[in-house]
């Protein structure tokens, strides 16, 4: 399995490529109107299987011509030295998820027409199959099945040069701002913003075809809502982001977390401090050693996965994790730069103290806002 919602293909020229469960389904349904209608009606006289073998034939093509699409985007990437963690394909093309942003706007216009100029390409390559399998026979399965692809080609490829994120078009609007303006976040505010028009004028125009019927009434529908859906998203993570630039660790930091004893049992410390009874629920507590100093924390979770039997045995300091592999911040410490300098924050731990070197709270994945 790849990510999240979608099925792995391993790496092809050393990039990670996901399918996503979304393209599978609309390549079921492609298949399906392909070799029971389409087909059937324009070449009449085959047998169902030879229709069913073009069918999917066409639906695997096309998904190699989404692939190619974003190898082109992760071909440019690598060019422009932007490390590409991995492709996902998905009914409207894919995604290339990029380790890092590009760095300047030209070089993100550059790697987003990478992606439309590559489905150019194919929708030409397509069109020319077409014409040589029609000249040489009368028209046929074959040529159908290429006239289909170069089509469906060009039709994708003006979906995605729409001035709308995440397309390729909305990621070209957002270069040519961010170059005018020197804002990357400029560039990407204007491009979420046109999403919303964009969307906008989709939807109207689906449900102004709902009328006559048509598929086209239903694409114009579900891409509408898929455009106006990723705006928001864009929308909700630029007011986090907001919201964290101008926050301090101690902002959202969990305050005042119980420091235990070394010497406790885990039994004493699930007992003392069971979350489902405490005012303030903390999984993560520092430990005081003998001598009266914090030498680390302690993670109710490791406590708990401690056998029952051993509770009453195993003491805190066995189950600590030392302080010298805890990281420690201050309180004033601007929340951005700390989660930028310790990504162990977002799967760990940290301590935070005050100017007195005083530890005043922990902050850990659960305080961090939902981006």
């Amino acid at each position: 399995m790849g990510g999240r919602g979608e099925l792995s293909l391993g790496r092809i020229l050393g990039v990670r490529v996901g399918v996503s469960w979304g393209l599978l389904l609309v390549s079921a349904l492609v298949t399906l109107t392909l070799a029971l209608n389409q087909y059937p009606a324009a070449f009449p006289g085959h047998g169902p299987l030879r229709y069913w073998a073009a069918g999917v034939a066409t639906t695997l093509l096309f998904a190699v011509s989404i692939l190619v699409h974003e190898l082109g985007h992760a071909t440019v990437a690598r060019g422009e030295d932007v490390e590409v963690e991995g492709v996902t394909l998905w009914m409207f093309g894919g995604v290339a998820r990029l380790a890092s942003p590009p760095p300047t706007a030209a070089a993100e216009a550059r790697i987003a027409l990478a992606g439309p100029a590559a489905t150019g390409i194919a929708s030409g390559v397509f069109w020319v199959l077409a014409a040589v399998t029609e000249a040489a026979n009368r028209p046929t399965l074959s040529s159908a099945m290429f006239d289909w692809l170069a089509r469906t080609n060009l039709l994708l490829l003006g979906l995605n040069l729409l001035p709308a994120l995440p397309l390729d078009g909305g990621r070209v609007l957002g270069a040519t701002v961010w170059g005018v303006t020197r804002r990357q976040d400029t560039g990407e505010t204007v491009a979420a913003r046109a999403g919303w028009l964009v969307g906008g004028a989709l939807g109207l125009f689906g449900v102004l075809q709902l009328r006559s019927g048509g598929s086209a009434a239903v694409w114009a529908l579900v891409i509408a809502v898929f455009v106006l859906g990723a705006s928001s998203e864009f929308e909700r993570r630029r007011r986090v982001a907001e919201g964290l630039a101008t926050q301090v660790v101690g902002d959202v930091m969990r305050p005042d977390p119980p420091v235990v004893d070394s010497l406790m049992t885990a039994e004493q410390l699930l007992r003392h401090h069971d979350p489902r009874t405490a005012a303030v629920p903390h999984d993560v507590f520092p430990v005081r050693g003998p001598d009266g100093t914090v030498i680390g924390v302690v993670r109710l979770v490791t406590a708990l996965a401690v056998p029952l039997e051993a509770r009453a045995e195993v003491s805190v300091a066995e189950l600590t994790e030392p302080r010298r592999d805890v990281p420690v911040v201050r309180a004033d410490a601007p929340l951005l730069t700390v989660i930028a300098d310790h990504p162990e924050v977002q799967r760990g731990a940290v301590m935070v103290i005050d100017r007195t070197g005083q530890v005043v709270g922990v902050l850990g994945p659960d305080c961090l806002p939902r981006r």
